[in-house]
């Protein structure tokens, strides 16, 4: 999973890949925005996606404009921006990824989950486990990526050891 700020060059690197990489390959891609703008430059990500292949993308960045703002990208906007065109992508291929650090409380998480679409969480700052854990018993998270910098193992939701 290489972890990436949506700039151009990252784009073109993912549409290269897409060519090179045979299609059975393990790679899902992290994406950070870098800044509101972002899918104008993504032409990449969705040559990637229409390859029948998968990426994560981060919905509360912190990257640039986002930078400290604590906004988050609704799925409506993803929609907008013509990275799920139904015709060519298929709906699970462009997941809604949701990262928990430091100044997102319990409060906060269960509001994105209410009213967002999020298929995967990037544990960059662990949050009481056992009320975390009851909050994403009935989600539809696919993946569960944790900051081994950050996020002791002790504190893991259990079944994430």
């Amino acid at each position: 999973m290489p972890y990436l700020l949506s700039r151009e060059r990252e784009g073109t690197c993912l549409a290269r890949a897409n060519d090179i990489l045979p299609p059975t390959a393990p790679v899902v891609p992290i994406i950070e925005p870098v800044s509101r703008a972002w899918h104008t430059q993504w032409f990449g990500l969705a040559q990637w996606l229409s390859g029948g292949r998968r990426a994560l993308l981060i919905i509360n960045p912190y990257q640039n404009d986002f930078e400290g703002g604590g906004q988050v990208i609704r799925y409506a906007e993803i929609n907008q921006s013509g990275l799920l065109d139904e015709n060519h992508i298929d709906e699970n291929a462009l997941l809604p990824t949701l990262l928990i650090h430091e100044q997102l409380d319990l409060e906060t998480v269960r509001s994105i989950l209410s009213t967002q679409p999020i298929r995967a969480v990037i544990h960059g700052c662990m949050l009481d486990p056992v009320p975390l854990n009851s909050l994403f018993e009935h989600s539809q998270i696919e993946f569960h990526i944790f900051d081994t910098q950050t996020t002791n193992r002790t504190r893991r939701p259990p079944g994430f050891e």
